[in-house]
């Protein structure tokens, strides 16, 4: 029982630990947003901002990326709505 009660609790950290190293680098990447938009044109940059933005609503709705089909990302993201429906 207290190796069940221990086993339970080390994933519970690494699962925290995991969530954290995500939403820091979605911040990271949300961050440079600026350095990437003075390297594309401001066309190729809009797109990029609204995939990210759909791309966060995304996450908003379904925060367990294993649950993600990134398969269809492509489709779904270049659609102006695509995310958005999910």
């Amino acid at each position: 029982m207290i190796n069940h009660v221990k086993l339970e609790s080390l994933v519970k950290e690494n699962n925290q630990f995991q969530v954290e190293r995500i939403e820091e680098t979605v911040l990271y990447a949300l961050e440079n947003f600026d350095k990437v938009y003075y390297y594309f044109d401001s066309e190729t940059a809009d797109r990029m901002e609204s995939t990210t933005y759909r791309l966060l609503k995304y996450y908003e709705k379904k925060p367990n990326v294993d649950e993600w089909d990134f398969h269809g990302f492509p489709k779904e993201v270049s659609h102006p709505q695509g995310m958005c429906r999910a």
